[in-house]
């Protein structure tokens, strides 16, 4: 799967609200209902979460997500390098309990060099 296609799979689920769209970033709005689709998707990409909902995130977590927002507790944390440029999807839930954001990025390789990738 190419990082155009995970873009495609995640926005064909319900979308709420689309914030961003671009070739290398997508952030939506959905309801945890709709995880039930995102999550596979995200795990065929990724493969399993780099640091799940509910685990304290690792230096290195932080680290990889310093740049857009961080990674809490409560949120989920996917991470892989393809092609020599580190590429992730973040889920942050929402405190009404019913809906998540969900941002996917491919990031620059001049940021994997910032990570000490």
């Amino acid at each position: 799967m190419t990082f155009e296609e995970l873009r495609e799979q995640v926005k064909k689920a319900d979308v709420e609200e689309k914030r961003t769209d671009l070739s290398n970033w997508i952030e939506v709005v959905v309801s945890h209902q709709q995880l039930e689709k995102i999550n596979p998707i995200l795990e065929r990409y990724f493969g399993p979460p780099f640091k799940a909902a509910g685990q304290n995130p690792s230096k290195e977590a932080l680290r990889y997500t310093a740049s857009y927002g961080g990674i809490r507790r409560n949120q989920t944390l996917y991470y892989a390098e393809r092609e020599g440029a580190p590429h992730f999807a973040m889920m942050w839930p929402w405190d009404d309990g019913i809906r998540v954001t969900v941002k996917i990025a491919q990031s620059l390789r001049d940021k994997a060099k910032q990570w000490g990738r």
